[in-house]
Parts: structure tokens; C-alpha cells; sequence
């Protein structure tokens, strides 16, 4: 699947030096609460202890957002229908990550209907031991 690229603002992606890349895996709602408030908690990359990572500005960095269980997309861009300022991606902004860098995988919420092509995965499903390419999450 093709990525979603926020608005161009600055450089262009092919810019990027430094060889650092963040994921952001993301909880579903129903995993943990999650306020607008808990991502200003995230660490600033330049803050971190590591010597390599000191030398990446946030502004360098590249961040791959992949959205949690029963997660839309649009969920960290404006989360629950509020405005884009409580959104993720707009959290990462404001600590100073580049907004040409920042990139959604494309996921709507139908699309975890595909999760239940697991049910299929007999018996590794139903002993818990399925595959990350099986039937119920090869597709993301």
C-alpha cells in the first residue's frame, strides 16, 4: 500500500541523510486511553541518550505511523472528529519533526475486517500460532 504523505511544506523526502527512521506502532482506543495530552509525553529523538541519535535532528528524522487495531488513518490526523491540533501528527510537528517526513500507512477501519481471514489458519489460529503472513495479517 502507498503511504499517505501530509502536506509538502518543506524538503522533499529524497532529502533525508542520516539513515534514521521512527515507527510509530499505535495502540487502538480500546487498548489504552489516549488524550491528546499523552503525546506531548513522547521523547524528543535529539533528547535521547544515544550518541547516533543525538546527531539526528527530529527535523531529519522520518516517521512511519502504523495505525493500531480498529485505527483509521484519520484517527491521527483528527482524532475523533476534533481538529487536527489533538492529532498525532500534528503533536509531531510541534516537537519538531519534519511534516514532509511524516507518513501514514493507509489503513480504514474495513480494512481490519481482513483480520478474521485467520479464522482460516487451522489449527496454528486456534493453538496461537499463527503466521504474520497467514490469512489474519499478511494484508497490513
Amino acid at each position: 500500500p502507498h503511504l499517505t504523505k501530509m502536506p509538502s511544506r518543506r524538503r522533499s523526502p529524497s532529502s533525508v541523510r542520516g539513515g534514521r527512521l521512527l515507527f510509530l506502532l499505535a495502540l487502538s482506543a480500546r487498548d489504552a486511553p489516549v488524550s491528546a495530552g499523552a503525546f506531548f509525553s513522547l521523547p524528543s529523538p535529539a533528547s535521547s541518550s544515544s550518541p547516533s541519535a543525538a546527531s539526528t535532528p527530529a527535523s531529519s528524522t522520518p516517521v512511519v505511523i502504523c495505525p493500531g487495531f480498529g485505527n483509521d488513518e484519520i484517527d491521527y490526523l483528527e482524532p475523533l472528529s476534533q481538529s487536527r491540533e489533538f492529532g498525532l501528527v500534528s503533536a509531531l510537528e510541534r516537537r519538531g519533526f519534519d511534516p514532509d517526513l511524516i507518513r501514514i500507512v493507509p489503513v480504514k477501519r474495513a480494512d481490519w475486517l481482513r483480520v478474521a481471514g485467520g479464522l482460516l489458519d487451522v489449527p496454528d489460529f486456534y493453538v496461537g500460532r499463527a503466521k504474520p503472513t497467514g490469512g489474519g495479517d499478511g494484508w497490513y
